[in-house]
């Protein structure tokens, strides 16, 4: 019966499949990926491999959704305990890598108001020696303001002296 279905399968589906474990092990999964998704089989077995295989590759990639489907896929026509095993540790990823990126999200946006803070606090700065450096010329324009008054009052009291003298 075994024979029977082997001999039923084009031979181009086990070159192909057996093409995509060798870019597979030579972890050139995007064209294993490529030759996997388009090898077309009515074999449930090799249908069974392919998937799981297919799956293997997009685990590889750390494509987890696709992975997962295609575990799934695979276990829908086989029963298998090492399809369940590579499914659970790439739900178990995925959700690692969820967690990743969520805590990268609030980590930058920690980082961004930290960058506002600071930028807040050199515009602050900035201002702060604005009104010092502003606060200094009023202070110099009130002493020469000052200087002039008294060079005005004593040429006045020159003035009177000479008038008078």
């Amino acid at each position: 019966q075994a024979a029977k279905q082997f001999e039923k399968l084009d031979s181009n589906e086990y070159r192909d499949y057996n093409l995509a474990n060798s870019l597979y092990k030579s972890n050139n999964f995007d064209k294993a990926i490529d030759l996997y998704k388009n090898i077309q089989s009515s074999n449930n077995d090799l249908e069974f491999k392919r998937l799981h295989n297919l799956a293997n590759s997009y685990a590889k990639k750390n494509d987890f959704q696709n992975a997962i489907s295609n575990y799934e896929n695979a276990l829908k026509l086989k029963n298998d305990k090492k399809t369940k095993e590579n499914l659970e540790l790439v739900k178990k990823a995925l959700e690692d890598q969820n967690k990743k990126e969520q805590e990268n999200k609030y980590d930058q946006k920690d980082e961004d108001k930290k960058q506002e803070k600071q930028k807040e606090e050199s515009q602050n700065n900035n201002k702060s020696e604005e009104q010092k450096e502003h606060k200094k010329k009023v202070k110099i324009s009130i002493k020469i303001h000052k200087m002039n008054k008294t060079k005005i009052k004593s040429n006045k009291c020159q003035t009177t002296k000479k008038k008078n003298g």
